[in-house]
């Protein structure tokens, strides 16, 4: 549970995910203090966020299967030169 935890707290794409989320829920309080939020300026935020998390996300996926790729070619090319290959003719 805490690796876990701690891994999810080293990742970009959680981190930008809190931040947004932080922006948007924290957005009706800041007009509390005077200031005013642009809606269309938060929807461009949370758009960019939900982007790189897809993005990201992809990228991610593409660099595990890379990774798994590599992992069984390796594996088999081992396995092949461990054992030779006899063939026997039967006349």
């Amino acid at each position: 549970m805490k690796d876990t935890l701690l891994e999810l707290l080293r990742s970009r794409k959680f981190l930008a995910f809190s931040v947004s989320a932080l922006v948007v829920i924290l957005s009706p309080l800041v007009g509390l203090f005077g200031y005013e939020v642009d809606p269309e300026k938060l929807a461009l935020l949370v758009g960019s966020a939900a982007t790189y998390i897809l993005s990201q996300g992809i990228a991610d996926h593409g660099a595990t299967a890379a990774k798994i790729i590599a992992a069984s070619t390796t594996q088999h090319d081992t396995m092949v030169a461990d054992k030779p290959i006899t063939v026997e003719v039967v006349a």
